[in-house]
């Protein structure tokens, strides 16, 4: 077997747990219920980074890296926003992805909130020197922490197309103009 070809599966669960406990590290800092409830027409706008493992490849996984700008529109619950991403399995395939998307925060809990999340674009999927220009569709639920400061943290789970599925870690701040 030649070892330049041969690559390590990576391994899902490990991943969820570093951001979990990641997640977990970061509660105590948490912003209290009372203090987040204005802060959306405060701080309307969020700017975050984020990493993702997907589907977006033929065999094993691809790993990425995303940014996100979005708006708190009419209320607390609603914000739409606009994501641009980057991926790869670092062996035959790699994606970009700009999309804007329509967000909804069903409920707020004491740390931060629940979401869900509908998303449409473009994505340039390229595989050994071809490259192919398809629709970008998905679905997304997570849960977004509230911290000090303005800065968020938020954990997401992704179905759609063309990546099949995904699961990512977003951290960014909240701010206005």
């Amino acid at each position: 077997m030649n070892h330049l070809h041969h690559r390590e599966k990576p391994r899902p669960a490990a991943a969820l747990f570093a951001c979990a406990a990641t997640l977990a590290l970061l509660l105590g800092h948490a912003v209290p219920a009372g203090a987040q409830e204005q802060d959306w027409q405060i701080h309307p706008y969020a700017l975050g980074g984020g990493i993702e493992m997907n589907m977006a490849a033929r065999e094993g996984w691809a790993h990425g890296f995303s940014v996100t700008l979005d708006r708190h529109v009419l209320n607390r619950h609603i914000a739409a926003g606009v994501r641009g991403a980057m991926g790869s399995d670092f062996a035959a395939v790699s994606t970009v992805d700009a999309g804007l998307y329509f967000r909804l925060y069903p409920w707020k809990l004491g740390l931060g909130g629940a979401f869900t999340q509908l998303e449409a674009g473009l994505s340039v999927y390229q595989e050994e020197g071809r490259q192919t220009y398809t629709a970008l569709m998905d679905f997304a639920a997570g849960f977004r922490y509230f911290f000090l400061g303005g800065f968020y943290a938020e954990a997401a789970v992704r179905l759609g197309h063309p990546f099949i599925w995904g699961v990512g870690f977003t951290a960014g701040h909240r701010f206005s103009f």
